[in-house]
């Protein structure tokens, strides 16, 4: 003869994915250790790294959304035509490359992405479009920053 099973034995029984219940408890208990950590990307800085941003003539930042893109794929653009060119990014990122070196491939990417500014920009024809590379490294105990201006044109 059987034993009839009570209310939290029918209701475990009835709940599908029980192992990703209690490792969904675990995370929620645990917090932020791995792998349970929100961030996993950021765990880790590797040293040195860059960024690209568009800004104006005399440095200001300038919104992508001006020019129907966003920081990252500005980002990707610049990194598609690095390959593109037969630069290797991993020398632009250990600083190994100089500005002069990025710049006609900069210089592309800025163009086409001059010639997509929207209505309403903060730029208007006439005025200055510049890209800016932004070194990021770890130097002394400290993270330093050096930007240049590594291309130009005037909007259309």
């Amino acid at each position: 003869m059987s034993r009839p099973i009570g209310f939290p034995g029918r209701i475990w029984r009835a709940i599908p994915l029980k192992l990703v219940l209690l490792l969904t408890a675990a995370g929620l208990a645990l917090g932020e250790w791995y792998p349970f950590s929100h961030y996993p990307m950021y765990s880790h800085f590797e040293g040195r790294d860059y960024y690209v941003y568009l800004a104006g003539a005399s440095g200001e930042p300038v919104p992508c959304k001006d020019f129907g893109i966003t920081a990252p794929k500005l980002k990707k653009r610049f990194k598609g035509e690095l390959k593109g060119a037969g630069l290797k990014e991993s020398k632009l990122r250990a600083r190994e490359m100089s500005p002069a070196a990025i710049g006609p491939v900069a210089q592309g990417v800025l163009e086409r992405v001059a010639g997509d500014r929207r209505d309403g920009s903060r730029l208007a024809a006439g005025d200055e479009l510049t890209m800016m590379l932004v070194y990021v490294f770890s130097e002394g105990g400290t993270i330093e920053k050096r930007s240049y201006r590594v291309a130009g044109t005037i909007l259309k």
